[in-house]
C-alpha cells in the first residue's frame, strides 16, 4: 500500500468527502460548465427519472428519415422538406460552423396530418407513443412479445430474466445485443463493444442509465431465486410473472413515494391528491405536454461530470468522466471498475442546481453524442424542435389557460410572466427571442419559471407532471395498490420496506456495503451513510403459497406482454399441511409429472418463438 493509499484509508469519510468536493469542481471547471452542484439531491434523482421516463414513453421519428422528394437524408440537408425539419444555425455562430441541425420529424398516426386527406376527413397530425404508458417495468421487460421473449431465460424453468458475462463478483451484466441496430462503439479509439440488450432500447445512453437497468434485471432473478425457494413446487412462468409484478410494485412504490414528493414538492403532490382505487373513467395515456416538454426537466439536473467511486468512495484510478464520454461507452462497464463504481458515483455527486444559467450544462447543448456525429446535438433545441413538430400549444397556453396559474388570462407583456418568472434577465432575453410571450415554447418557459418551494420544477410542469402522474395511477387496473393485486400482508410489506431505492442498490449492485439511507438525498457527511444491513428488505414469506399452481395459470403467455397478475395472490397466513398420506404423495407425484410436462411445452414454445426473425 502507497503513501496515498494509507492517507485515504486514516482520512475520517467528513474529510474524504471534502476533498472529493474539491476534486468534483476540478472537472466541472474542465468541463466549462456553470456548474453549481445541488446539496440536497444526489444525482439518483436524475437517473431514477431518466430510466421511469424509459417505461413511460418512446415516439417514434418517422420510418424514413430521408426527403421523400429526392431521398436525400435529413441529417445532410437544411430545407424543410417532409419529413426533415432541421434546425437552421444562426449565420456566425461561434461555436457552430454548419448552417443547420438535422431533424427528422416523429412518425405521424395513420390518418392524422397529410395522410387524413385520404380517408376524406382533415385531422391535426398525433403522434405515436411505441411503449406501454403504466408503469410495469417494460423498460425491463420489454414492451413487445418478442423482445419479451427474447428477454428470457429459456434453458432453465427457473423463471428468470437471461444475462451475460459475470463479473468479478459473480453477479451477471445484461447480455449484449448481438443483432441491435445502435452503433456502441462511439469513439473509434476503444475497443469494439456490442450494446446491451434490455426492455428498452435506449438503455445504452449513458453509464448510469445502463447501471439501472442491469440493477432491475439483477432485481428480478434476486426475487425469482427467492420466490423458488420459498415455493418448490411453482413451474418457472409463475415465478417469472410473479417476481415481475413485484418489480413493477417497487418500480411504482419508488417514484410515488419517494420519488415524486422530491420533483414536484408538497404543492405538487396535493395536486395529485390521495389513491381511492381503479377508476375505469381515466385515462391513463401519455399526454403529448408531458412527454415532449414537462417530463424533460430532468435535463436541466444532469451534470456534466459522471463522477466513479471505489468503495472508499475515493476516485477509482481511471478517473472520473466528462458526460460525453459516458455517451454509448458499454465498453467502460467491463472494464474501470465495473458497475460499483457509476452507481456510488451517482449516490453522491449532486444534481446541478437550476439557480444557475444556462439551464442546460454545455455537456447537453454542445458534445451531445458528439463523438459518434460529424455534428455534434444540442438537446435543449432538439426538445424546442420536437415541441414544435408534435405542434404542443404554447408555454403562456398552458401555464394561464390549461394549468390556471397566472393572474392574467393573456399575457400581453413579458411583465404579465412575473409571478411565474421573476428573473428580470431572464425575462428580458425571452422578449428578445420571442417578441411576444404567447410565442415561448412550453419547454422553454417551462425550464425558467422559478421552481415551487422543496420542489425541482415551476408551478406549470408540476401541473403538467401531476395530472399525468395521477391518470397512471388512478387509470391502471393493475396498480399495486388497487384491490385484489396483492394481499393485505403483501401490501403491507411493499409499503414497509418496498420504497428504498437504496436497497436494491444494496442487493443488485457487485460490492457494494454502505450507501445513503436514502439515494435521493445526497450525503454529506458519515451519518448520512448506512450500512446495507440496516436497510428495511422486503421479507416474501408473504408470498409463501402451499396450493399447487393450476395448470391454466402455469402456461406461459407470451400474448399478453403487460401480464402482472398470472395468479390469484394467496391467502393471507395461510400455512402449508404436511402431506404425508400415501393420498397426498399421489398427488404430488402427479403434480411432479405435470410440471415435467409443462416445461417441456415451454421451452418448445420459446424455441419455436426464438426462430422467429428480427422485424
Amino acid at each position: 500500500m502507497d503513501d496515498s493509499e494509507k492517507t485515504s484509508m486514516m482520512m475520517s469519510p467528513s474529510k474524504r468527502f471534502d476533498q472529493l468536493r474539491m476534486q468534483m469542481q476540478q472537472y466541472h471547471d474542465q468541463a466549462g460548465a456553470l456548474y453549481d452542484e445541488d446539496d440536497t439531491f444526489s444525482g439518483m434523482l436524475m437517473q431514477w427519472g431518466q430510466f421511469l421516463d424509459h417505461d413511460l414513453d418512446f415516439t417514434p421519428v418517422d420510418a424514413s428519415i430521408s426527403r421523400f422528394s429526392d431521398g436525400l437524408n435529413c441529417n445532410e440537408t437544411c430545407l424543410n422538406d417532409p419529413p426533415c425539419f432541421p434546425i437552421l444555425v444562426p449565420p456566425g455562430d461561434p461555436r457552430i460552423k454548419h448552417r443547420c441541425i438535422g431533424f427528422a420529424r416523429s412518425s405521424a398516426t395513420c390518418g392524422s396530418g397529410s395522410t387524413s386527406i385520404l380517408l376524406g376527413k382533415p385531422h391535426y397530425r398525433e403522434q405515436l407513443n411505441q411503449i406501454t404508458s403504466f408503469i410495469d417495468a417494460s423498460n425491463v421487460y420489454g414492451s413487445e412479445e418478442f423482445d419479451n421473449s427474447q428477454l428470457r431465460e429459456t434453458l432453465h424453468d427457473e423463471g428468470k430474466m437471461r444475462m451475460g458475462m459475470p463479473t468479478e463478483s459473480g453477479k451477471r451484466l445484461l447480455p449484449f445485443n448481438i443483432r441491435g441496430q445502435v452503433d456502441c462503439q462511439a469513439d473509434p479509439q476503444q475497443d469494439f463493444v456490442p450494446c446491451f440488450k434490455a426492455g428498452d432500447h435506449r438503455s445504452n445512453e449513458n453509464l448510469g442509465l445502463l447501471s439501472m437497468h442491469t440493477i432491475w434485471v439483477r432485481e428480478h432473478n434476486r426475487l425469482a431465486d427467492s420466490l423458488r425457494s420459498l415455493n418448490p413446487d411453482w413451474l418457472g412462468d409463475r415465478i417469472y410473472q410473479e417476481a415481475r409484478k413485484i418489480v413493477g410494485a417497487l418500480m411504482q412504490a419508488i417514484t410515488y413515494q419517494a420519488w415524486l414528493p422530491h420533483i414536484l414538492g408538497p404543492e405538487g403532490m396535493k395536486l395529485m391528491g390521495e389513491y381511492h382505487g381503479y377508476d375505469d373513467t381515466i385515462n391513463p395515456s401519455i399526454s403529448n405536454a408531458f412527454a415532449t416538454a414537462a417530463m424533460r426537466f430532468g435535463h436541466t439536473l444532469v451534470a456534466p461530470v459522471m463522477f466513479r467511486l471505489d468503495q472508499n468512495w475515493d476516485a477509482i484510478p481511471e478517473g472520473h468522466l466528462l458526460l460525453h464520454q459516458a455517451f454509448f461507452a458499454p465498453d467502460r462497464m467491463l472494464k474501470d471498475g465495473g458497475l460499483d463504481p457509476i452507481l456510488r458515483g451517482l449516490l453522491y455527486n449532486g444534481v446541478r442546481d437550476r439557480s444557475r444559467t444556462p439551464p442546460l450544462n454545455p455537456e447537453l447543448t454542445e458534445r451531445l453524442f458528439f463523438m459518434a456525429h460529424e455534428l455534434a446535438l444540442d438537446l435543449a433545441s432538439l426538445n424546442i424542435q420536437r415541441g414544435r413538430d408534435h405542434g404542443l400549444p404554447s408555454y403562456t397556453e398552458y401555464a394561464y389557460k390549461v394549468c390556471g396559474l397566472g393572474s392574467s388570462a393573456h399575457p400581453d407583456s413579458f411583465d404579465d410572466l412575473r409571478d411565474r418568472i421573476s428573473s428580470d434577465d431572464i425575462r428580458a432575453r425571452l422578449r428578445k427571442v420571442y417578441g411576444h410571450p404567447g410565442n415561448i415554447d412550453l419547454f422553454a418557459g417551462g425550464i425558467l419559471e422559478d421552481l415551487l418551494p422543496g420542489a425541482r420544477v415551476g408551478p406549470t410542469f408540476a401541473c403538467i407532471i401531476a395530472d399525468q402522474f395521477k391518470r397512471l395511477r388512478d387509470g391502471d387496473r393493475f396498480w399495486y395498490e388497487a384491490h385484489g393485486i396483492f394481499t393485505p400482508a403483501q401490501l403491507a410489506e411493499i409499503k414497509r420496506s418496498g420504497t428504498s431505492l437504496a436497497r436494491v442498490v444494496c442487493d443488485n449492485g457487485d460490492n457494494i456495503t454502505v450507501v445513503p439511507r436514502n439515494a435521493f438525498l445526497r450525503p454529506t457527511k458519515l451519518e448520512d451513510l448506512v450500512q446495507c444491513s440496516q436497510l428495511p428488505k422486503l421479507n416474501l414469506a408473504a408470498w409463501v403459497d402451499c396450493s399447487p399452481s393450476p395448470i391454466e395459470s402455469s402456461q406461459p403467455d407470451l400474448g399478453r406482454v403487460r401480464r402482472r397478475r398470472s395468479v390469484p395472490p394467496p391467502d393471507e397466513g395461510a400455512n402449508c399441511p404436511s402431506m404425508g398420506s400415501r393420498h397426498g404423495s399421489m398427488i404430488q407425484e402427479l403434480h411432479a409429472k405435470i410440471r415435467d410436462l409443462e416445461s417441456q411445452m415451454m421451452r418448445l414454445k420459446y424455441a419455436l418463438n426464438s426462430t422467429v426473425p428480427t422485424p
